[in-house]
C-alpha cells in the first residue's frame, strides 16, 4: 500500500511492509533511517529477470536481395518476459527453408544471443541461387511462438546459356532421340539461375523433328538446368541444329542432331501390276517394288523376295529372278515372269525382311477361243460361195486382249480353184470379244480361169510356165540337139527360125500354171486353174488360224462341195 515506515516494538525492532522488486533486473540497496540519528541501516537486494515469454521480429523484414547475394540488413529480434521486460542472454535460433528459394548465414552461424535490451542480431544472410519469396523464422527454447522474416530472392539477369547434354546425337527417322536436350543458364558471375524460361527451337522445314506434346519451353531448376520434352525426328534424313534461347541473352545453346535412315518398314508395288498375259508366255514387264523405312525414305541394299501362288493360275520367274536387291532408289526389279498354263487372276507378293507391309501385284493369265457361230459342216454348191462367222472370246470372260489377234485362212491344195477371204484380219488389243466372217468361193466347171496374177510371163501374151513346163521344154530342146550342138552361134542360120517356132509351140502346149492351196488374211481370193474343171465336189477342210503373240489357235471348218 506504499507504506514505507514502521514503528519499533518493545524490543526496539521495526518491520517493513512486503517489498516487491520492480521489472528491472539488478542489485541495489534499501536504507532504513530514524529522525535524529545520523547513520542508516542498509539492505542489499537483487532483482533477477523472469523467464522469456515473447520473441518479436524487430528489423530486417521484409527485404529482398538478388540471388546469390547478401541481404542488406541482418535479421533482428527482441525477447521479453511476461512483464514485457527484455531478457538478456537468451539464445535465439534463425531457421531458413531447407529447399527452394532460401539462403544461408555467414559462417553457418544461425544463432545469436540477446543483449541487455533483449535484442538478438543474426549473422549476414545471403540468398541462394533460386528466385522466390520465403520466410526465415527466429525461435527461443520455451517460447511457443516464433518471429518471422519475409524475404525475397530476386533473380539476376541471365548472361549465358550453354548446352549441357543431348548433343551430338542421332536416331532413325520418325523415332525419338535417346536423350533430352539439356541447357544451363547462368548470370554474369557464372551463378546458375533458377526459374528462367528456356525456349527450344527446331528447324521449321526440311530435316527436323518435334517435341512431345508440342512443348517447346522448359524452366530452369535450382541448378540453372532446363530439360526439354522428348524430341522425335521427322521423316527427312540429314543433320541439323536445335537451339535453346533465353530472353535477354543474344547467344544460344546449340544441339547437333542427325536423322538417319531406318530399317525397312514397307514394300510397295511400283510397276508391273495389273498385267494380263497369254498362258505359257512371258509377261510384258517385270515386277518392281520399292522398300521404304518408317519415314517413307527408300532403303537400298535390301533383298526382296517375290512369291507367286504355288498352285492354280500362277507363273514362274526366270532362274534367280524371284529375289532382287533394292537399288539406290530403294527399287527391286524381278526377273522375267512367265505365266503357267492355267487361266485366271492371282496375286504375286513382294516382301522384305523386317517390313510389315508387302507389295501385291495383280496378274491374269488369259487365253482365247475361236468357234463357229453355227457349228456343223458348211454346205457349198459348186460355183457359189458360202460365209461362216467365227466368234472369238477371251478366257477368263471379259478379259482384255493384251495384244491383237490376227486371222489367216488356208484352202487345201486338193480343193483346186477355191479361195477364202476374211472380213476382219485382226481383232485389236484391249478387246474382250470379236468376230470375223470367212467367205469360201468355189468355181463351177464351165467357168474360165481369170488372168494369172504375179510376175510377168517370159513372152508377151503367154502364161507363166510351171516347173514341169520348163523341164519339158529343156528336154525337147535337148532332143533337138540345140544344147548338144554347142553355142548358139554354131547353129546354121537357116535353121534358127524353125527351132524358135518349135520352142514356142512346146511352151504353148506344155505350159502349166502353178495350182496349189493358198492362204489369205484379206478379201482377195485364190486364182483358178487354167482348165475349166471347176472346184472338186465332196468334203474338205478350210483352216482358220488366230494368232496373238506366240499363242495360236487353229480352227478346222468342215465343208462339203456339191
Amino acid at each position: 500500500g506504499g507504506a514505507n515506515t514502521a514503528t519499533t516494538n518493545a524490543s526496539g525492532v521495526a518491520t517493513s511492509a512486503t517489498f516487491t522488486a520492480n521489472g528491472m533486473p539488478g542489485s541495489y540497496t534499501v536504507t532504513a533511517s530514524v529522525v535524529g540519528i545520523t547513520g542508516t541501516a542498509s539492505f542489499s537486494l537483487t532483482n533477477t529477470p523472469g523467464p522469456p515469454t515473447n520473441i518479436t521480429a524487430t528489423s530486417g523484414t521484409p527485404q529482398s536481395a538478388a540471388i546469390n547475394t547478401p541481404f542488406p540488413a541482418p535479421l533482428v529480434v527482441t525477447v521479453t518476459n511476461a512483464s514485457g521486460t527484455p531478457v538478456n542472454g537468451v539464445t535465439v535460433t534463425f531457421t531458413p527453408p531447407s529447399s527452394g528459394a532460401s539462403g544461408s548465414f555467414a559462417g553457418g552461424a544461425n544463432t545469436a544471443t540477446t543483449n541487455a535490451s533483449g535484442v538478438a542480431t543474426s549473422a549476414t544472410f545471403t540468398a541462394n541461387g533460386m528466385a522466390g519469396s520465403y520466410t526465415v523464422t527466429a525461435s527461443v527454447a520455451g517460447i511457443t511462438g516464433t518471429a518471422s522474416f519475409s524475404l525475397t530472392n530476386t533473380p539476376a539477369p541471365p548472361a549465358s546459356i550453354t548446352a549441357t547434354s543431348g548433343t551430338p546425337q542421332s536416331t532413325n527417322d520418325d523415332a525419338a532421340f535417346g536423350a533430352p536436350l539439356v541447357a544451363t543458364v547462368t548470370d554474369a558471375s557464372g551463378n546458375p539461375l533458377s526459374g528462367v524460361t528456356v525456349t527450344f527451337t527446331a528447324p521449321s522445314t526440311g530435316v527436323s523433328g518435334s517435341f512431345a506434346g508440342g512443348k517447346k519451353t522448359a524452366t530452369t531448376n535450382a541448378s540453372g538446368i532446363a530439360t526439354s520434352a522428348t524430341f522425335t525426328a521427322n521423316g527427312t534424313l540429314g543433320s541439323y541444329t536445335v537451339t535453346a534461347s533465353v530472353t535477354g541473352v543474344t547467344a544460344t545453346a546449340n544441339f547437333s542432331l542427325t536423322n538417319t535412315l531406318g530399317p525397312p518398314a514397307s514394300t510397295t508395288a511400283t510397276s508391273g501390276t495389273s498385267q494380263i498375259g497369254p498362258i505359257n508366255s512371258e509377261f510384258a514387264a517385270p515386277l518392281a517394288a520399292i522398300v521404304k523405312d518408317a519415314g517413307g525414305n527408300p532403303v537400298s541394299g535390301v533383298t526382296v523376295t517375290f512369291t507367286a501362288p504355288g498352285s492354280g493360275a500362277s507363273g514362274t520367274f526366270a532362274v534367280g529372278g524371284d529375289t532382287a536387291t533394292t537399288n539406290a532408289s530403294g527399287v527391286a526389279t524381278s526377273g522375267t515372269f512367265t505365266a503357267n498354263g492355267t487361266t485366271g487372276s492371282y496375286t504375286v507378293t513382294a516382301s522384305a525382311p523386317g517390313a510389315t507391309a508387302t507389295a501385291s501385284f495383280s496378274l491374269t493369265n488369259m487365253d482365247f477361243s475361236v468357234a463357229l457361230d453355227v457349228p456343223g459342216t458348211v454346205q457349198i454348191t459348186r460355183g457359189t460361195s458360202a460365209t461362216v462367222k467365227l466368234d472369238l472370246a477371251t478366257i477368263p470372260a471379259n478379259t482384255p486382249l493384251p495384244a491383237a489377234v490376227n486371222f489367216t485362212c488356208l484352202v487345201p491344195t486338193a480343193l483346186s480353184s477355191a479361195a477364202c477371204s476374211l472380213s476382219s484380219a485382226s481383232i485389236p488389243a484391249g478387246s474382250t470379244s470379236g468376230n470375223t466372217i470367212l467367205t469360201i468361193n468355189t468355181m463351177a466347171a464351165s467357168e474360165q480361169s481369170p488372168p494369172p496374177t504375179g510376175p510377168s510371163s517370159w513372152l508377151p501374151g503367154l502364161p507363166l510356165v510351171s516347173s514341169a513346163a520348163l523341164l519339158a521344154l529343156i528336154a525337147m530342146l535337148g532332143m533337138m540337139g540345140i544344147f548338144s550342138a554347142g553355142p548358139w552361134l554354131r547353129l546354121p542360120p537357116r535353121r534358127l527360125p524353125a527351132y524358135l517356132m518349135l520352142a514356142l509351140l512346146a511352151i504353148t502346149s506344155l505350159g502349166l500354171l502353178s495350182c496349189s492351196g493358198t492362204s489369205s488374211s484379206s478379201s482377195a481370193s485364190t486364182t483358178h486353174p487354167a482348165s475349166n474343171a471347176g472346184t472338186p465336189v465332196g468334203p474338205s477342210i478350210v483352216m482358220v488360224t488366230a494368232t496373238s503373240g506366240n499363242v495360236s489357235k487353229a480352227t478346222a471348218i468342215n465343208i462339203n462341195v456339191n
